[in-house]
């Protein structure tokens, strides 16, 4: 029992945190019988390291998604460019545990909303180009709206803000 329960304490200042170790140490020593409440300590430390380590890693992931999604900014000729990116971005966000007044967070946070933006002007772009396609094919009584599409699509276009080009 005292060799198991100095391999929970070894384990739990270990600097590496290594959660395999520790919760190895920990189902040993309670199967030899240690205190309870060592076992419930070792236990909740265990559990507060993995809450750490998956802060951490949402944190680097973050850091790499916002490098990422930066790429697919700037490509907005691609439909829906930076998807994967965006949504990694937002699980990121929601669990790395960084303040919203971070810088990280803060360039995320911006980062998706212009990505939205662009998308969103992208689908409005789409439904024009679109609409304009059908009205160059004529009058075709398989689709009588084409000119409602078209100026519908026109308005959508011109809310949006989108550029002439």
């Amino acid at each position: 029992r005292h060799l198991a329960r100095w391999r929970i304490d070894k384990c739990a200042n270990d600097p590496k945190e290594d959660e395999q170790a520790l919760a190895a140490a920990t189902d040993a020593a309670a199967a030899l019988g240690v205190n309870a409440q060592v076992i419930l300590a070792a236990r909740e430390l265990l559990k507060d390291w993995q809450v750490q380590h998956q802060k951490n890693a949402l944190h680097d992931e973050l850091f790499v998604s916002v490098k990422e999604l930066r790429v697919h900014i700037g490509h907005r000729a691609t439909p829906g460019a930076g998807s994967d990116e965006q949504r990694r971005v937002r699980i990121a966000i929601a669990g790395c545990g960084l303040t919203a007044e971070h810088p990280l967070v803060k360039e995320a946070r911006e980062l998706l909303v212009q990505w939205e933006g662009d998308n969103l002007a992208l689908r409005a772009e789409a439904r024009l180009q679109n609409a304009v396609d059908r009205a160059l094919k004529g009058y075709s009584p398989e689709v009588p709206e084409a000119g409602d599409l078209l100026g519908s699509a026109i308005a959508e276009v011109s809310q949006q803000g989108v550029d002439a080009k």
